[in-house]
């Protein structure tokens, strides 16, 4: 696991507020020069632990039909499950689960058609998946990007932090 300092954490902070804040501007609010935030994030982008990307609206940009897929397989198939799921293009994540369900999937479509067309076609002639469920999403609540709840909030322990720091 990477060790992030305080620092770290307010520069994601900042970047969660707004993801195109310059770096000028990121030192001026943590207090420390722009080449220090430069190479904090350069690091935090190389250790995966955030990527800057822009957040798209589904149907606003033509795909109306969101589908989340509960998927159960025969585990030993998982590999190849995965590499097929990753291939195809409507599928937008894939995650492993544990609970009644191996695999959790969201796919887009921009018509009802192509859903029905992409279980018959595509989903259901995946070797391995005996069964699945799918779940039309028609209307989103919530999607915490954390922008309305800053990653320091969801800090228990400030003095973590600052142990992290000084290690």
């Amino acid at each position: 696991m990477t060790k992030l300092s305080h620092v770290d954490y307010q520069i994601i902070s900042l970047l969660q507020e707004d993801g195109r804040m310059p770096t000028v501007e990121i030192a001026r609010r943590t207090g420390v020069s722009e080449g220090t935030v430069r190479r904090r994030l350069a690091k935090l982008i190389q250790d995966e632990v955030l990527r800057i990307t822009a957040v798209v609206s589904s149907s606003k940009v033509g795909f109306p039909f969101k589908v989340r897929f509960a998927l159960m397989i025969e585990i030993d198939k998982y590999n190849e499950i995965a590499q097929a799921l990753y291939q195809m293009e409507q599928i937008r994540f894939a995650h492993l689960v544990s609970g009644s369900h191996d695999i959790l999937a969201e796919a887009w479509f921009r018509t009802m058609d192509e859903l029905v067309d992409f279980i018959i076609n595509d989903l259901a002639n995946i070797p391995g998946i005996h069964q699945f469920e799918t779940f039309y999403v028609q209307k989103e609540i919530k999607r915490a990007h954390f922008h309305d709840h800053d990653v320091l909030s969801l800090l228990s322990d400030e003095g973590r932090l600052v142990e992290q720091e000084e290690a």
